[in-house]
């Protein structure tokens, strides 16, 4: 008897564990948006030291919020028109020719009401993001994301 006690407590412990685990893993791997304060202090840090570990922060975030409007926006604007194409009458195929000429013609993030236009130093925008923050003046349930696509919108808008 004393064997199967040991045994059954080698095999519940681990399982008890794995159980643990699973029912928190979600939570722990959840991907969380960067809050306004968090980029805030970043970027904050960019101005006082560059080349330190927030200043990257900040520019790796403010990269790849570039980075990926470009790949979605594209790819939305690209799907819209595909969706019209489907059953298209003749004014949907105005519409869908003129969508993908302004997305060659002025870039894929035209729809978001910003045109970065290629080269911009990723350091030049990281300052229109610093100057956004000292322009704001509510910050309630703001995200990072909100401040700098309204630097980009602010600073880069798009031109007929």
């Amino acid at each position: 008897m004393n064997h199967t006690v040991t045994f059954a407590r080698k095999l519940i412990a681990p399982c008890l564990v794995f159980l643990l685990a699973a029912v928190t893993a979600p939570s722990a791997l959840a991907v969380k948006p960067k809050t306004l304060a968090e980029l805030r202090s970043d970027c904050n840090a960019f101005s006082v030291e560059p080349e330190g570990a927030a200043a990257r922060r900040c520019v790796i975030y403010v990269q790849g919020f570039l980075d990926g409007a470009v790949a979605t926006d594209e790819r939305v604007a690209l799907n819209v028109a595909e969706e019209i194409e489907r059953t298209e009458t003749l004014t949907e195929r105005a519409i869908r020719t003129r969508l993908h000429t302004r997305i060659q013609q002025r870039g894929p993030s035209y729809y978001a009401e910003y045109c970065v236009g290629d080269p911009v130093p990723i350091q030049e925008v990281v300052g229109h993001v610093i100057e956004e923050f000292e322009a704001l003046t509510a910050t309630a349930g703001m995200q990072a994301r909100d401040i700098v696509y309204a630097a980009l919108r602010r600073h880069y808008p798009c031109t007929e």
